[in-house]
């Protein structure tokens, strides 16, 4: 209250205040009368939480006009600012993709997968890069053809050949793909006449590729925040399960 000049105020929140405590944040936000910038607490991703992508959504619309953006997130940072968020911000590895909290890593964990979260456009997701070369070996090399300005239609399988060979040099390029493919998949759904209906399709077109790769005998989980933005719908498009 004292600062006249413009504040953006950080809130890191756990999901618990966009589900049982989202009432009581919008009343402060409202009171406060400041732009917000929220960064979910979670290990791996807030955004997983049943609810918590309604419940986002719920809050940027019930404290507009003040500006809400979303810190520390990973492409859903896209789909918030389709639905009017001020900014959102990609994390450019996974660990600045959510809100720090402590994590226990399990005993016996020796064969963690260290290689680098690769996101591949076709699934609208991450994958490890270690587990790229499946792709290949069912000869769905479709899923894999990347043509961001990095890429420029090559295959997803050299940063797992790199990640191999030399660990530091792969985790690089897999952040430079990342942060050129996400900026291809903004341009095009804010670029689009309802960023709203072009994020779903992106979200759906995922999904589909996902439920495709069932039946060459590659199961890979729709993630909880995917199917969140899908069960949302949007203006043009009501949610039909696939698979």
């Amino acid at each position: 209250d004292a600062i006249d000049e413009p504040t953006l105020v950080v809130l890191p929140l756990e999901p618990w205040w966009l589900r049982e405590g989202l009432r009581g944040l919008i009343e402060e936000v409202r009171a406060a009368g400041r732009p917000v910038a929220v960064v979910l607490l979670h290990q791996y991703n807030g955004l997983d939480i049943k609810g918590a992508v309604t419940g986002l959504l719920t809050f940027i619309s019930a404290v507009k006009p003040l500006p809400v953006v979303l810190l520390r997130s990973d492409i859903s940072a896209v789909g918030a600012v389709a639905h009017q968020a001020f900014a959102g911000f990609v994390g450019w590895s996974a660990n600045s993709r959510h809100g720090p909290l402590p994590m226990r890593r399990p005993e016996g964990d020796d064969e963690r997968d260290e290689s680098p979260s690769v996101l591949v456009p076709s699934l609208n997701d991450y994958v490890k890069a270690s587990k790229l070369s499946v792709f290949a070996r069912i000869r769905r090399l479709d899923v894999l053809r990347c043509d961001d300005r990095v890429c420029r239609g090559d295959s997803l399988l050299r940063i797992a050949d790199l990640s191999e060979t030399d660990l530091r040099d792969g985790r690089m390029l897999a952040c430079v793909h990342n942060l050129a493919s996400t900026e291809q998949l903004a341009r095009r759904v804010l670029a689009a006449a309802d960023p709203r209906d072009a994020w779903w399709e992106a979200c759906n077109a995922g999904a589909r590729s996902i439920a495709s790769l069932a039946e060459s005998g590659v199961s890979l989980p729709l993630h909880r925040w995917l199917r969140q933005w899908l069960e949302l719908g949007s203006p043009a498009h009501d949610y039909r399960p696939v698979g």
